[in-house]
């Protein structure tokens, strides 16, 4: 399955990690800040279309323009409102004001206003209100949206589950380097979800998804390596993976010092993974270092 905002890291069968489309974590509100190709946060003041940083407003100045309708404005109110910024957390507040951007067909309120479906958050759970107005801001070009729209369908979460689509929608958001697209379909081109299976495309996505920075892509890359015997790679990402903090990639490291696979003996080093992998939580490492503690 596939990584998604409420899912689970597909890694390597190994790893005994559930094969599933990757997401950013349970309630994933849009924000100019986290959208790549997004412009600075400046909109334009109804009277004389000057641009204005909202990001250097006060939240009294933003509620201002937002009462004077400007879209952004009363998208950005929605959020200080949601997360309590500058003012006393208040999500049917939130929502007012991500229902009046939406309705001016903003697409990042549109994301917003269907996270707060989503989740329940200031109204009643709608799934269904939810993908339509998902699907507004993914049509508009949200990459966000796009992926989000993708796990919709994957999972059938307020639409029928279709495959196909979802793999049609994480080709939008790839298109725009979304690093979580790109590593859904990875995962759709492993497994065949939604498209004929091909670990040639499945690899290239991963290699994607691995150089926008992405840990478990570069673990999972890092087997592709391995199985092309390209050794000095599967070290390469295996490294990188561990630097960000990825267990199973810090186990991996470990046992390729261990034996000398694709880097010379250390056995110091190879202690050094093991309890790093055990810190982080990997079962493997923790049992490794109770059955053998001396000789490590």
């Amino acid at each position: 399955m596939i990584k998604h905002w409420v899912g689970v890291a597909i890694v390597l069968a190994v790893l005994g990690c559930e094969n599933k489309p990757q997401s950013q974590g349970k309630a994933q509100f849009a924000t100019r800040k986290t959208e790549k190709k997004a412009e600075p946060a400046e909109t334009a003041t109804p009277e004389s279309g000057q641009k204005i940083d909202l990001l250097e407003k006060s939240f009294d100045e933003v509620l201002t323009l937002a009462e004077q309708g400007n879209p952004e404005a009363q998208c950005k109110v929605a959020d200080h409102y949601l997360f309590g910024l500058g003012t006393e957390p208040d999500d049917a507040e939130a929502v007012k004001w991500y229902r009046k951007a939406a309705e001016q067909n903003f697409a990042w309120a549109q994301q917003n206003l269907a996270e707060c479906y989503a989740n329940g958050r200031g109204v009643e759970t709608d799934l269904k209100e939810s993908v339509r107005l998902m699907t507004l801001a993914a049509e508009q070009g949200l990459s966000a949206a796009q992926l989000r729209l993708g796990n919709c369908y994957y999972d059938g979460l307020g639409v029928e589950k279709e495959r196909s689509k979802a793999v049609q929608w994480y080709e939008k958001a790839a298109e725009q380097d979304e690093t979580l697209a790109l590593f859904n379909l990875g995962l759709c081109y492993e497994n065949g979800d939604g498209v004929t299976a091909d670990l040639v495309k499945a690899r290239d996505w991963f290699r994607k998804a691995a150089e926008a920075g992405f840990a478990e892509a570069q673990w999972k890359y890092s087997s592709y390596c391995f199985g092309n015997d390209d050794l000095p790679g599967m070290i390469e990402w295996l490294q990188k993976a561990a630097e960000a903090g990825h267990p199973a990639a810090m186990f991996n490291l470990a046992v390729c010092y261990e034996q000398g696979q694709g880097i010379d003996k250390d056995a110091v080093k190879a202690r050094e993974y093991f309890e790093k992998a055990a810190e982080n939580g990997d079962p493997r490492a923790v049992k490794r270092l109770s059955e053998t503690p001396a000789t490590l």
